[in-house]
């Protein structure tokens, strides 16, 4: 029987021509079987995992290991119970230990019946005796094991696993040499909870586990493996080395979309000479033409996140770049997907396909009476030149449709959907060799500037170690096509493009107000507020920018005196009242602080850079700090001055005077060293009379 192109299920080396994973397979043996090690494979779907496995089980049959391989694919009557759980775990265990010829007494002892009482403890003590008496050490591998990871008793199970491993460890127990976990999520993160009644306090079962930094993308060399095994049985004459070359462009080396185009090369496309460049664009145009399970679990994924859905569409349809930062949960999430990829420190999309996939399932959803789908789909041709998305044509005709379409339409558009004209050039800039972009949210761009290149010969030597040190001069800049921005008085150096400029004052009232507010917090009363569609930058500055996202702060945040630089018009600003008098005698500290509410981004101007700030999470619960070195906290947190003990007398004893204390829920971001030594002098406990202390 000849053999196939594999898209569905295990690929078969002797049934399928497929990647050879050898190598890749030995290096798992050595860097991670050999040692001991528990680990999880965790890759999108359809990306070889389950392959990689049944190749990992044969070759580590043949090295004498006792393999358990196991699937929860179709095993959710398992996690009923942990009783049903224990006996479904026993029969497929004594499945594979009968394939694999164990000694009958060991199968014997395998077989003894699980306790109804303590099933978890009943299987612990039937693996120990397994691992102990077979005489090979035995690694247990499990696939799909996600598919029920949000199950408790799921935990309970992985939580036996790093018990016994633990034990083992430390010579109490005997357990499984390796442990293998297969899926598209992560379980390292999960959490089990330490007591039933107690819903906040949880742990890791499944901490114990490795990093897996083996690569399961295919390269160009991989491909050309699989590629050359069929050119020897078909001689079709076919350059295999270009071959492989155009499918990983294509692809980015995803297993499944490889091994899709080859199988349309041969047994669907006959239009052109098949196994060249426009043979691999004919199968790419039928691949994307048809439904397949890859792009329907696609389809699924945007639909369940939509945060993940729009920042999809601002990367193709507004050009839009958002730094990769995989910690990031929505790029941790599309890369978990495979949607996503780190492309020179900026989030893409993860190959050709799925840019190509992604922009015709956007495009299709606002197909419906939208009048810039019907210009957009008569030159559709256009945008696509081999295969690829020409992202600076799409957006050279949207601004063409744009013009004839929208001209005469709300200017809301412009903001909700995308850039109007741009007819300025800003060059050496933030492209200068010498500038780094350090962080990006919002309208804001933060630059830092790597070296001073403009010092004499005489100032070399402290610029070099103020370089070395990290004392470098930043700039923040706002692209206003983004949203429009509120600056402090005084901090705008320069901006070009359609910008406008008012006070930010809305009447008498509102002048009275912010005059108000500016006088008792400290801050400037006008902060100009900046909209267009151009580009302003701030004087540059020593001090570190640092961006806060408000939705990361609960909507609402309290800035320390003197820290605010700029932030979204959509921030409402107030003045938010400590609750009683004791913060003006604690040195440098008043009666107010500004406050901002809503959803955007704010810039704060720091002695500490972010790497160095320590950020405190509270959960009805309080923190104390001897000094005012918060810098910004949670609106939601009451924030008062007192005695560090419950008396004068016991405050004299511990050495400390007054503190800071912030009570409730939230967030408090926390320096190292404050500004300001604090002074205690007295406790005053009344409550200040003040009128329009808060302009809402």
């Amino acid at each position: 029987m000849a053999k196939k192109f594999c898209t569905t299920g295990t690929c078969i080396p002797e049934k399928n021509y497929m990647v050879d994973l050898s190598n890749r397979i030995q290096q798992i043996i050595n860097q991670y079987i050999e040692s001991g090690q528990y680990f999880t494979i965790n890759r999108a779907r359809q990306y070889g995992k389950t392959t990689l496995l049944y190749l990992l089980e044969k070759e580590l049959r043949k090295q004498d290991y006792l393999v358990l391989s196991l699937s929860f694919e179709a095993a959710d009557e398992y996690f009923e119970s942990l009783g049903s759980l224990a006996e479904g775990l026993s029969l497929d265990i004594e499945e594979c230990l009968r394939e694999q010829n164990v000694d009958e007494k060991v199968l014997e002892e395998w077989n003894h019946s699980i306790s109804e009482r303590f099933p978890m403890r009943s299987l612990g003590t039937k693996i120990s005796n397994l691992c102990r008496k077979c005489g090979k050490k035995v690694v247990l591998m499990i696939d799909e094991v996600d598919k029920s990871s949000d199950n408790q008793i799921f935990l309970s199970f992985l939580g036996l696993l790093r018990e016994k491993y633990l034990k083992c460890q430390q010579g109490k127990d005997v357990t499984f040499h390796s442990v293998i976990l297969a899926g598209v999520y992560d379980i390292k993160t999960l959490k089990l909870k330490l007591y039933p009644q107690e819903e906040s306090k949880y742990n890791s079962p499944w901490n114990i586990a490795v990093d897996f930094n083996i690569e399961m993308s295919f390269s160009v060399s991989d491909i050309q493996t699989m590629i050359q095994e069929y050119e020897q049985e078909h001689r079709t004459g076919m350059d295999v080395k270009e071959i492989s070359r155009i499918l990983y462009d294509y692809t980015s080396g995803y297993p499944y979309l490889v091994s899709k185009i080859c199988q349309l090369l041969d047994e669907r496309v006959f239009d052109v000479q098949v196994w060249t460049r426009e043979g691999i664009l004919s199968a790419v145009k039928v691949l994307l033409k048809e439904p397949n399970t890859l792009f329907d679990d696609m389809t699924k994924k945007l639909l369940d996140h939509p945060q993940l859905k729009e920042m999809l569409q601002n990367i193709l349809f507004a050009g839009v770049d958002f730094p990769f930062k995989r910690e990031t949960p929505i790029i941790d999430l599309g890369v978990t997907f495979g949607f996503l990829k780190d492309k020179n420190g900026i989030v893409a999309v993860s190959n050709r396909i799925f840019e190509t996939q992604l922009y015709d399932m956007f495009l299709s959803e606002t197909a419906v009476n939208n009048q810039m789908y019907m210009k957009v789909s008569s030159d559709r041709n256009q945008f696509i030149v081999s295969g690829m998305l020409q992202m600076p044509l799409v957006m050279q005709k949207f601004y063409e449709y744009y013009e004839e379409i929208y001209s005469e339409k709300d200017q809301k558009f412009i903001e909700e959907t995308g850039r109007g004209k741009i007819m300025y050039k800003i060059s050496n800039f933030s492209d200068n060799d010498d500038v780094k972009i350090i962080d990006k949210s919002g309208p804001f761009e933060v630059i830092e500037y790597q070296r001073d290149l403009s010092v004499m010969p005489e100032d070399a030597q402290l610029a070099f170690f103020c370089s070395q040190m990290n004392v470098r001069k930043r700039q923040l800049k706002c692209e206003l096509s983004r949203g429009n921005v509120t600056i402090q008085s005084g901090a705008m150096q320069w901006m070009a493009g359609d910008v406008s400029a008012t006070t930010g004052i809305k009447g008498a009232g509102d002048f009275l107000s912010k005059t108000i507010r500016g006088k008792v917090t400290g801050e400037s009363v006008i902060k100009p507020e900046y909209t267009g569609d151009g580009t302003l930058v701030l004087e540059p500055t020593y001090k570190h920018i640092i961006l806060l996202d408000l939705d990361e702060w609960g909507n609402s945040i309290v800035l320390d005196d003197g820290l605010f630089l700029a932030c979204e018009s959509t921030l409402k600003q107030k003045a938010v009242r400590r609750k009683t008098f004791s913060s003006v005698f604690a040195g440098g500290e008043g009666f107010f602080n500004l406050g901002l509410k809503g959803s955007g981004v704010v810039c704060i101007e720091s002695d500490c850079p972010r790497e160095e700030l320590v950020e405190i999470t509270l959960e009805d619960d309080v923190v104390k700090i001897d000094g005012n070195l918060a810098i910004a906290w949670s609106g939601s947190l009451d924030f008062t001055v007192e005695r560090a003990g419950k008396s004068l007398l016991g405050s004299a004893a511990s050495g400390e005077g007054l503190v800071n204390v912030y009570r409730g829920t939230g967030k408090v971001l926390l320096a190292p060293v404050g500004n300001q030594a604090m002074k205690p002098q007295q406790v005053i406990e009344k409550e200040p009379v003040i009128v329009g202390d808060d302009d809402e």
